[in-house]
């Protein structure tokens, strides 16, 4: 079975990701708070749109999705994921602890973190649970 690559580079410090492949052999996404786009691999852009999406808060079951809004929900998504622990530690990062949990017999902490408007997210606040062991 022959192998596939599939890369997809994201920068810690500015929130960009993209995907390669992505819908078809030979296109990439490159997606950023500012935009999204969807290229060749030379770089031609296919479609591109400078106001990604709108608010989640919007969009419901019934809403059309197309490769643009996979690639904007994707990528924010998948880049505050590979980088939450960079954004726990940033100083832009406000928050604060709440009281912890208890479930299933142990004890959770939990941590509360408002992301700043200049980071895309589904969430604006979101609560972290961390169990004893970390």
């Amino acid at each position: 079975m022959p192998s596939r690559t599939f890369t997809s580079p994201a920068d810690a410090r500015s929130q960009w990701i993209s995907y390669l492949p992505f819908i078809s052999k030979g296109m990439r996404s490159s997606c950023t708070p500012e935009h999204t786009v969807i290229e060749t691999l030379d770089g031609k852009q296919i479609r591109i749109e400078k106001i990604p999406a709108l608010p989640l808060t919007v969009i419901t079951v019934e809403s059309p999705w197309d490769d643009l809004n996979l690639a904007y929900f994707s990528g924010y998504a998948m880049w505050n994921y590979l980088n939450t622990t960079f954004h726990l530690w940033a100083t832009r990062i406000q928050g604060g602890r709440n009281p912890g949990l208890e479930e299933c017999g142990e004890t959770r902490r939990r941590l509360r973190v408002i992301f700043p408007d200049y980071i895309a997210t589904h969430c604006s606040e979101q609560i972290f649970h961390v169990n004893g062991d970390a």
